[in-house]
């Protein structure tokens, strides 16, 4: 409700800068310039010519600062409420969760988790597990204690309440590995709000080793919900490949590749 209100101020800020600057188009600066020698000169006969335009153009911005304090008054206050287009709060084709390569300091840079969204899988329930595991370590990382302890949370309700529909994209040769699974990773999680609720002083070696707990235990939770996921991935599955690519190699599956470096001379 609040970005829509300051959606809604915007628009009518916009609206009332069209309105101003066509309200001090209307006088131009020779108009003016004449209207006020007219005025001035019976006073001030012996001024030159210049200093009069000067003034003039003082008088041109005093009005026009006016104006604006006027139409903006009356666009805020009077004017109708204006109707933000049917798209304005349409979600992004790209989240930070799924852009590799977007910009910004939220902007998914983990490999695991992003190898974990490529899988061709469609089940929202364990992608909202999925973000709350993931959450739940960069919070730790950054000693978000509280945040964390509820990112914990959240991810040990889900699998409690939600553990059923993801088991339902599960394979059906694999349900009780995927049973097995979500036992597993709940298990994990409630040492690792224990770990985080610990009162231990601030950069102490107690908190190191609080912190450390908790780490180590969420990764091995995302670990574990990569199995998952990859229990989702249907029997067979083979990615089309078009015809004009189909002399070339092909990776069907996942792969791990070793790669050996050598320093330069």
């Amino acid at each position: 409700d609040k970005s829509k209100g300051f959606t809604m101020m915007a628009y009518k800020l916009a609206l009332a800068a069209v309105a101003l600057q066509q309200a001090s188009a209307l006088i131009a600066p020779t108009t003016l310039h004449t209207r006020f020698a007219q005025r001035v000169a019976p006073l001030s006969a012996t001024q030159d010519e210049s200093e009069l335009f000067v003034l003039a153009q003082r008088l041109q911005r005093r009005m026009q600062s006016a104006a604006a304090a006027t139409l903006l008054g009356a666009s805020l206050v009077l004017g109708p409420v204006v109707t933000a287009p049917e798209n304005a709060w349409a979600a992004p084709a790209a989240t930070k969760q799924n852009a590799a390569t977007a910009s910004g300091s939220k902007v998914n840079k983990d490999a695991d988790s992003l190898l974990r969204y490529g899988l061709p899988i469609d089940n929202k329930e364990v992608r909202k597990l999925q973000n709350q595991i993931e959450l739940a370590g960069q919070d730790t990382k950054v000693k978000r204690i509280g945040a964390a302890i509820g990112d914990f949370k959240d991810a040990r309700n889900t699998i409690k309440s939600q553990g059923p529909k993801m088991l339902a994209s599960v394979r059906p040769s694999a349900q009780e590995e995927g049973k097995r699974l979500l036992a597993e990773m709940d298990e994990l999680l409630g040492p690792a709000i224990d770990a985080l609720g610990e009162q231990t002083g601030q950069g102490s070696v107690q908190e190191r080793s609080s912190l450390d707990r908790a780490m180590t235990a969420q990764r091995q939770c995302a670990d574990k919900l990569t199995l998952l996921e990859e229990l989702m991935v249907p029997e067979n599955f083979k990615v089309t490949i078009p015809d004009e690519y189909k002399n070339l190699p092909a990776l069907q599956g996942r792969a791990t590749v070793q790669f050996e470096l050598k320093k330069g001379e």
